[in-house]
């Protein structure tokens, strides 16, 4: 039979260990009771202010909701300058107001919310905003559907996804905030782009463009993924021609090349992605004379190559020219030109499926060159496989020393010549006169330089970025500032009559087509007859600055004040964007820089975070992503389960506002802090939120049992030998409670390693997590009397605040307000500062300071067992003194662990050379050191 447990039997000593004195909080409470502070922007690093008294048996969701009200003070003095060496400018990239948050944004929000909160509390200055990219094809999109004008859908949007960030207690400067598509806006994003004008940057022409089918308008090639496709709808990109407007980025390419080496603390993946996207090629362009035929009678401009290998000029078997090459027609004969005119329409809707494996066909125009060095008549041909876009969409075929040349002469039954004996980099030239026997390199310098003398060529540098073309067709965009006059051209509108606005719409029914160019009066003296400019700019300008304008938001004479600007000391986002919107931002601000309004680089630092995935299940079969409901008609053999980006689509999202509703949003912001490093991909586990819940229902109990004047060992063995004497069996075993040096070099341990992971420059807030759970584990063994114990609760609340503010606010509220320690008491800094607020963001961040050191001096005195592994495997263990592997530096430690390493003859006979060791790790309980190889 179960045994019944009386009232009486259990008394008050049990009810407050088992946190009977004090329900579980729940979420909603703690939510409604700190909402608002919160998520409040403090005006300064530390502005003392008084926090509610505190009400007993909250619920998790009352302390969210008040910690909301007040997690920060108010802010009325004037936004700090980002100038300052004190301040700290931490920034996410901004979202587009779809409608709601999803995961993905929840995780990126909660990794910056943490690291503004701890360098507030570390005593900087923070600034941390939040605006809205806020035009875009969506919303039309959106608009055509619903019936609704764009800016009524963006407004709706933004006033519900504002709700959402409240929801989460994400901590953002309101007084910084903006839209794109507010006029105070896009009039510097207009003047922008007059600016490049002015300086020639900026220019219209007519085009090859990508056309996206279903949005109607125009993509940049960054907007078109490897499958040929719409970045954004998805739909397979279209090849036109159309007159659209272009930025030079191309001007800037060696500038944003050669300054990727100052960015020093941005993923090298980022750095690659951009250093292959701007594509450096250092070669020799050279002109092959045009040879006179029956066809061609009169001189013709020359053909000019672009070669990245001029030592194999001797080689050269024939010259290959694109589709697309000007000189095409004018280079074919008539007898050919039905063929080679066939060939180049095929070879360019074959380009649109960007799939397609490119060919190595080509049809001969029937024309000859000279080989400018050899004097050799080399046949002209139109080949698949030479673009337009690439150096000058002219290139020589070289049979001997290039695969596709090869093939293709092959196919052309053309002659191959071998004008490189010998291993690379110790090729040697033969068959090349006077260059006969030069190592490749040697020779190559000689041969461009005897370009040069003749005058048929010279060394060059071609770059595979092309420029940026920003023309977009659709109306909820920035209005490009440009008058089409008859007689003067494009013409800027005058700077005091930005901005353009947005033309108001008179009827949905105007989105359903390219929006159209209204009459106007040129600028000019005569007032000529003109028309507005009808495309609006690409999106990717709007948020191309605007991190920028956060520094001077209100700025009405400038986009902003030269005195106000900074870097962004840390950047937070997806690497998806590393070649759109990071190379956009890098160039408009050299740009800037050069008018002395922005930094040279706008990112000191860059943070990639991965994506939030989440299982989704597929017919194995047809492919058809399943619902729940679907799942269960289909047989298990049949179901394929992989994790994926979550999707409406694919049925696998997660609404953080029924996380939030269920769990809390303390509960859901641990659990994508704790899931995976940041620049990891977090799997979504539903099941595994749970274990967030139970860790703050735990510190809850014991934060009731730390107050609880009963809950002491005296209280404990009344309580035990109550039950002696009545002949129950006492069903808890009496643990040995930890001393209070343990305590100490428990929190010592604490507050250095969940200081290094949030602090360190690729922060690691799931490895603090951890290191608070361990604590608080550790705490809940101690005497939950002692001083020290309560004060070790308090730095613990202070420590969780970044990570979890509504239940760190209430949890140091309660402590603080119990007042365990007389006035008289010195309270150490290690344990929060002595301030008259009872809210912990008005706290400092506890330190190691020399009063804790000495605390813990007497435990590093003695020595510990611990086991040796390489790469993970046990090879030999050891004896060490304690305080050698609490040793904080960690290169000091390191050394020292190598040097005791190699007094032990089975890692020495294992490793051999110890040097070959990279890396030495010692976990957080310190019984292994791994060392890897």
């Amino acid at each position: 039979m179960a045994q019944v447990w009386s009232a009486a039997l259990m008394g008050p000593a049990f009810l407050a260990w088992r946190g009977g004195a004090r329900p579980l909080y729940t979420a909603a409470a703690v939510e409604e009771k700190w909402r608002a502070r919160v998520s409040h922007f403090p005006a300064h690093a530390h502005a003392p202010s008084s926090a509610p008294a505190p009400t007993p048996a909250l619920s998790q969701s009352a302390l969210d909701n008040r910690d909301q009200k007040k997690t920060s003070p108010s802010s009325e003095a004037a936004l700090p300058s980002a100038t300052s060496p004190s301040t700290q400018y931490i920034l996410p990239m901004f979202p587009y107001p779809s409608g709601s948050l999803h995961m993905g944004h929840a995780r990126v929000y909660s990794i910056s919310d943490t690291v503004a909160r701890h360098r507030h509390m570390c005593g900087s200055h923070v600034i941390h905003p939040m605006g809205w990219d806020a035009f875009g094809l969506p919303a039309e999109n959106a608009a055509i559907a619903h019936g609704v004008a764009p800016q009524t859908w963006t407004e709706r949007n933004i006033e519900h996804m504002q709700h959402q960030l409240r929801r989460l207690g994400f901590w953002f400067d309101s007084e910084r905030e903006f839209r794109t598509c507010d006029p105070d806006y896009y009039q510097w994003t207009q003047w922008i782009f007059l600016r490049m004008f002015e300086r020639g940057l900026v220019y219209q022409k007519d085009a090859e463009v990508n056309w996206d089918p279903v949005d109607r308008t125009v993509l940049a090639n960054e907007q078109v993924d490897a499958d040929g496709r719409s970045w954004r709808s998805g739909a397979v990109v279209e090849k036109r021609m159309m007159k659209q407007w272009f930025v030079k980025i191309t001007e800037y390419a060696s500038e944003l090349l050669e300054d990727l080496q100052l960015l020093d603390r941005w993923p090298p993946q980022v750095k690659s992605m951009q250093t292959n996207w701007i594509g450096r090629s250092q070669g020799a362009t050279l002109l092959f004379p045009v040879a006179t035929t029956e066809h061609i009678d009169a001189p013709t401009s020359p053909i000019e190559v672009f070669t990245t290998r001029p030592e194999t000029v001797y080689g050269v078997s024939f010259v290959a020219l694109s589709v697309d090459h000007p000189q095409l027609e004018q280079l074919t004969v008539p007898s050919a030109r039905d063929q080679v005119l066939q060939f180049a329409e095929r070879i360019r809707e074959e380009r649109k499926d960007r799939t397609a494996v490119p060919s190595t066909d080509g049809v001969a125009l029937g024309t000859y060159c000279v080989n400018p060095m050899t004097g050799e008549l080399v046949p002209i041909f139109v080949t698949a496989y030479v673009l337009h876009d690439y150096g000058t969409g002219a290139a020589m075929g070289v049979p001997g020393h290039d695969e596709r040349d090869q093939t293709f002469a092959t196919s052309a039954n053309l002659p191959s010549r071998q004008v490189l004996v010998g291993d690379y980099p110790e090729q040697v030239l033969q068959n090349s006169a006077g260059f006969d026997g030069l190592r490749w390199d040697h020779a190559r310098e000689r041969i461009i330089k005897e370009f040069e003398t003749r005058g048929i060529g010279r060394n060059n540098i071609m770059y595979r970025l092309r420029d940026w073309l920003i023309s977009r067709q659709r109306y909820w965009g920035t209005p490009i500032p440009i008058i089409h006059c008859s007689e003067c051209g494009p013409v800027p509108v005058p700077e005091n009559q930005l901005p353009v606005r947005v033309p108001p719409l008179k009827d949905i029914s105007q989105l359903e087509k390219a929006p159209e160019a209204q009459p106007c009066e040129c600028p000019c003296a005569r007032k000529m007859p003109a028309t507005t400019e009808a495309d609006t700019m690409d999106t990717f300008v709007d948020s191309s600055w605007y991190f920028l304008r956060y520094l001077d938001p209100r700025n009405t004479q400038s986009p902003v004040d030269p005195q106000k600007v900074s870097s962004v000391d840390m950047y937070i986002g997806g690497i998806e964007h590393a070649v759109l919107h990071l190379l956009y931002s890098r160039f408009v601000s050299k740009f800037l820089h050069e008018l002395g309004l922005a930094p040279r680089e706008p990112f000191h630092h860059l943070l990639t975070q991965g994506m939030v995935t989440a299982k989704t299940v597929q017919n194995r079969h047809t492919g058809k992503y399943l619902t729940a409901i679907e799942q269960e008609q289909v047989d298990e053999a049949d179901l394929k389960i992989i994790f994926e980006k979550m999707s409406k689509s694919k049925h696998n999202g997660v609404d953080p506002l029924q996380m939030i509703e269920t769990y809390g949003a303390d509960v859901v912001r641990l659990f994508v802090l704790f899931q995976a490093p940041p620049e990891m991909e977090l799997q979504w586990d539903g099941s595994a939120i749970a274990g967030q819940q139970r860790w703050l229902n735990r510190l809850d109990t014991l934060t009731s049992r730390i107050l609880s004047e009963e809950d002491s060992p005296s209280a404990m063995e009344s309580l035990a030998t109550t039950q002696r004497h009545s002949g129950k069996k006492q069903h808890r075993k009496q643990k040995t409670l930890l001393s209070t040096v343990e305590i100490m070099c428990s929190l010592r341990d604490t507050i250095t390693q969940v200081s290094v992971s949030l602090s360190k420059d690729n922060p690691t807030p799931n490895t603090a997590i951890a290191a608070l759970m361990k604590f608080s584990n550790t705490l809940s063994e101690a005497d939950l009397t002692s001083d020290e114990v309560y004060l070790s609760a308090r730095a613990l609340s202070v420590m969780l605040a970044p990570l979890a503010p509504h239940f760190a606010a209430e949890m140091f509220s309660r402590l603080s307000s119990a007042e365990r320690v007389s006035s008289e008491t010195h309270i150490p800094v290690w344990a929060g500062p002595v301030t008259s607020s009872t809210f912990v963001f008005d706290q400092n961040w506890p330190v190691v300071d020399e009063t804790l050191a000495k605390r813990c001096e007497q435990a590093d005195t003695g020595s510990q067992t611990v086991q040796w592994l390489v790469n993970g495997k046990r090879r030999a263990s050891s004896t060490l003194p304690s305080s050698l592997l609490q040793v904080s530096d960690e290169g000091e430690r390191t050394a020292r662990l190598l040097e005791l390493a190699a007094e032990l003859a089975p890692l020495c006979k294992h490793i051999g050379d110890l040097s070959k060791v990279k890396r030495v790790i010692v976990p957080a309980n310190a019984k292994v050191i791994n060392l890897v190889v």
